[in-house]
């Protein structure tokens, strides 16, 4: 299946996977030029960066599904990868504003 956009969204995302993990080490803080730089970055891509609920039977779900392995049920970093597979995955007749377009 053709990605949305230029690239797809799980790709959009491992763009940003380094910056994210080091951003997660405490011992490492981006400096405010790196934070803008890799939020324009992701704004060109068309990313957006949402906190969002999810239920544990959703969790569920994407493991069922294959997207998200057993492993990662409490990882919220897995769980969102898990999610941007979801939508990569997605048949496009689904999804409203692509036919809009």
């Amino acid at each position: 299946m053709a990605p949305l956009g230029k690239m797809s969204i799980a790709h959009n995302l491992s763009l940003h996977r380094a910056v994210t993990q080091r951003t997660r080490d405490r011992r490492y803080h981006m400096t405010p030029t790196e934070r803008m730089r890799v939020s324009r970055s992701r704004r060109r891509a068309g990313l957006r960066s949402v906190s969002l609920e999810v239920r544990d039977t959703e969790v569920q779900t994407l493991i069922s599904w294959g997207l998200l392995a057993p492993s990662g049920r409490d990882d919220r970093a897995a769980i969102g990868k898990a999610i941007g597979k979801l939508f990569d995955v997605l048949p496009l007749h689904l999804w409203p504003s692509v036919l809009r377009r």
